[in-house]
C-alpha cells in the first residue's frame, strides 16, 4: 500500500471517529460486497467441479461395464475357437 492510499484510509478512519460515518460505511459496504462476490465465485466453482466429477465418475462406470462385457465376449469367442479346433 503506497503513502497516498494510506493517507486516504487514515482520513476515512479519522472522519469516522469525528462522527462522519458515511465514508467509513461506504468503504465497509464495498468490502462486504467484494467478500460476498468472492464467496459466490468460490461456491460456483465448487459446484462446477462437483458436476464435472459426477460426470467423470459416470463415464468411468460405463467404461468399466463395457470392459467387463468385452472380457466376457472375448472369453466366449476363445471358447468357441478352442471348440472348433478340437472338432476340426
Amino acid at each position: 500500500m503506497d503513502e497516498k492510499t494510506l493517507n486516504e484510509v487514515k482520513q476515512v478512519v479519522e472522519s469516522a471517529s469525528n462522527g462522519n460515518w458515511l465514508p467509513f460505511g461506504i468503504v465497509c459496504g464495498c468490502l462486504v460486497l467484494c467478500l460476498t462476490l468472492f464467496i459466490y465465485i468460490l461456491n460456483l466453482k465448487d459446484k462446477q467441479n462437483t458436476i464435472h466429477h459426477e460426470k467423470t465418475d459416470d463415464m468411468l462406470e460405463k467404461l468399466a461395464e463395457n470392459s467387463n462385457k468385452m472380457g466376457t465376449i472375448i472369453a466366449v469367442h476363445e471358447t468357441e475357437i478352442n471348440n472348433l479346433k478340437k472338432t476340426g
